[in-house]
């Protein structure tokens, strides 16, 4: 399983799904930008919703609907990333 970013520039899906690039091709189906992959970690399969949780709590503060949040690439990266390393030792 994998904990995903997929966005723009400036607007990023934090999910999991254990197939990110299929995950793609769906959200990009109902978005009129370019979506793209920009990181994705994987995390053993019982501990994904938990990850997932954790952030979409810790980030809620930049949410724009559901699980679209305000931020960069970069800064989704590291949100993702260090919620894993919490969540998974």
């Amino acid at each position: 399983m994998f904990i995903y970013v997929i966005g723009t520039d400036d607007t990023q899906k934090i999910g999991f799904s254990s197939n990110v690039e299929q995950r793609l091709r769906i959200l990009q189906t109902g978005n009129s930008e370019a979506l793209r992959i920009n990181h994705k970690v994987e995390v053993p399969d019982d501990q994904a919703r938990l990850v997932e949780k954790t952030i979409h709590k810790e980030y809620g503060y930049l949410r724009i609907k559901g699980e679209w949040f305000k931020m960069s690439p970069d800064q989704a990266k590291l949100c993702i990333e260090h919620a894993a390393i919490r969540w998974v030792d």
